[in-house]
């Protein structure tokens, strides 16, 4: 019995996702020396799953070739962020002065329920945007930032800042 890939995903329960994902934390952090070391962990489990994403997301919308890094980064910001956590990101932005783009999002569902303290466990979905980019063909670097948009209320926003090359 063949299933296709064009199905909808099912939803998943926010508690397992966030189970499964504080065990792959645990896990890497057995195995790391330091927090750099641990991010760098979860970025390089982010780009194997960006590639993945990004081959499933291709052969669902057929000839829909993206060409520009910013229909890339539309693309990912709307499209692959929906299929991935339910609902587009909250916003992307183009830096002229350098030709960057930020992608913005309030609450990462990897960060809702897991204190991490120095560490932002968003430096998977960091890892993910990366994978898909270079599978795109484009190498530009992503970082991960914090941003306090109240300092009266903590208010932050996660950036993922893709910079030109």
């Amino acid at each position: 019995m063949e299933k296709t890939l064009k199905k909808g995903r099912p939803d998943i329960a926010m508690s397992s996702f966030s189970f499964l994902f504080a065990e792959m934390l645990n896990y890497f952090h057995s195995r790391a020396s330091s927090s750099d070391e641990l991010e760098g962990r979860l970025q390089a489990a982010g780009e194997r799953l960006g590639l993945k994403v990004l081959e499933l997301m291709t052969y669902r919308e057929k000839a829909n070739r993206k060409d520009t890094l910013e229909s890339f980064l539309s693309f990912i910001s709307n499209n692959v962020w929906r299929m991935l956590f339910g609902r587009p990101a909250d916003g992307l932005q183009r830096i002229p002065a350098d030709n960057s783009y930020m992608i913005l999002e309030s609450v990462p569902i990897t960060n809702r329920y897991i204190e991490a303290g120095q560490l932002n466990p968003a430096t998977f979905i960091t890892g993910i945007i990366i994978g898909m980019l270079r599978a795109a063909g484009f190498n530009n670097p992503v970082e991960t930032h914090v941003w306090k948009k109240d300092e009266s209320t903590n208010e932050t926003t996660n950036v993922y800042l893709v910079k030109s090359k």
